[in-house]
């Protein structure tokens, strides 16, 4: 009688190979997950999708983190495959200059995967003119105070922290006007402009610098502040930002109005040879083609990307811990003569959106106009609409 076939493979031997088996397919998944993840983030955006609502902006930023995730894991399956330094089981035996050949294309081809979040998505950038004589410093922080908040009042105090020279507040109530008086905000800043109202688009200006003249404009459909400020001798205007989110297939049109209406306002500035800074919650990213349209068709610089950010500084959601927040929906624009010094967010317990603190340098400016001897107040329409 024949003897059983053998393998000659103990159970020890076949549970190596298995393993074997299972670490070389994890390599392989991990080195083409850069791959993967590229021909994501090119098909989104070759569907010209990212104007619609928050859904596929979203998804348009996570492709940024999809993207170096997939990065990271092929740059790890590359690493060990090169520190494995073992052939696959059957495979001929390959000296080992020849296998360094092989893994420095992959390396080489994950490096350059990695480096695509730098360098893709940036608006033009458009630099100051080379004979602006340089005027006075702004520090200005911008937050979205989040309407009616229980926690407004922590807010209010870590923006009293920043101790800036200008305090824009979107979402402004008149509770949240309260919670800036109990945080002492009231008490820094002589010029205090306020257009409170029960809804999303209430606006609030608090400076240490003169108030020469405010007004609530309708910008996209909705109320926005603006200001002109005298800071030590230069004119400059001042918008609070907060346009339409895009969260209802409605809300897509006036969304788009806003960045229009707001990027316009810098023409009547120009006119009169001032400087301008428009700031505030855009609810847009940089992956929303219309803003970066109309800053582009008006010449103007978004402040983070002025500082040249590897990354976008993401300021909601804030209040998800302990997930960080996922957009960068604030923005502070400028004119290209003012000059960004700095721009970084800051972490506002009691409220949906970090703030954005940015530190200007103007321009000298055409003379000051007539004093204004008391702070200026001024009432807001109300709007409907969401944040």
């Amino acid at each position: 009688m024949p003897a059983p076939h053998s393998t000659g493979c103990s159970p020890a031997d076949r549970a190596s190979r298995r393993s074997r088996r299972t670490a070389t397919r994890s390599i392989r998944l991990a080195e083409a997950a850069p791959l993967v993840a590229l021909g994501g983030v090119v098909a989104l955006r070759a569907s010209r999708l990212d104007v619609r609502n928050f859904v596929v902006i979203r998804a348009a930023a996570a492709s940024d983190a999809a993207l170096a995730a997939g990065a990271a894991l092929g740059l790890a399956g590359a690493g060990l495959r090169a520190a494995s330094g073992r052939r696959r089981p059957g495979a001929p035996e390959v000296a080992p200059h020849g296998r360094a050949r092989r893994r420095w294309p992959a390396l080489g081809t994950v490096a350059a995967l990695a480096a695509i979040p730098v360098v893709r998505g940036r608006p033009v950038r458009i630099a100051a003119p080379v004979d602006v004589r340089p005027g006075p410093e702004l520090h200005l922080v911008t937050v979205n105070i989040e309407r009616d908040s229980p926690g407004a009042g922590d807010a209010a105090t870590a923006v009293a922290a920043a101790d800036a020279d200008v305090v824009l507040v979107q979402e402004h109530t008149v509770g949240t006007g309260a919670a800036l008086v109990a945080a002492g905000l009231h008490d820094r800043y002589r010029w205090q402009v306020e257009a409170p109202e029960d809804g999303y688009f209430g606006a609030a200006l608090l400076s240490r610098h003169r108030v020469v003249r405010s007004d609530v404009v309708v910008l996209g459909r909705r109320p926005m502040l603006t200001a002109t400020l005298d800071v030590a001798g230069t004119l400059v205007e001042i918008v609070c930002v907060h346009t339409q989110a895009p969260i209802r297939s409605h809300d897509v049109a006036p969304w788009n109005e806003g960045f229009e209406d707001v990027t316009a306002t810098v023409e009547r500035a120009r006119a009169i040879d001032r400087p301008s800074v428009l700031a505030g919650d855009w609810n847009a990213t940089i992956c929303s083609r219309p803003f970066r349209a109309a800053l582009r068709r008006r010449g103007l610089v978004d402040a983070g990307e002025a500082t040249r950010r590897w990354w976008p500084a993401p300021t909601w959601p804030a209040d998800r811990r302990p997930l960080p927040p996922l957009l960068a929906l604030d923005h502070v624009v400028v004119t290209p003569d003012v000059q960004v010094l700095g721009v970084r967010t800051l972490a506002v317990p009691g409220t949906d959106h970090r703030a954005l603190d940015v530190r200007l340098r103007l321009r000298a400016a055409a003379p000051v106009e007539a004093p204004v001897e008391a702070p200026v107040k001024a009432a807001a329409p109300a709007a409907p609409g969401g944040p």
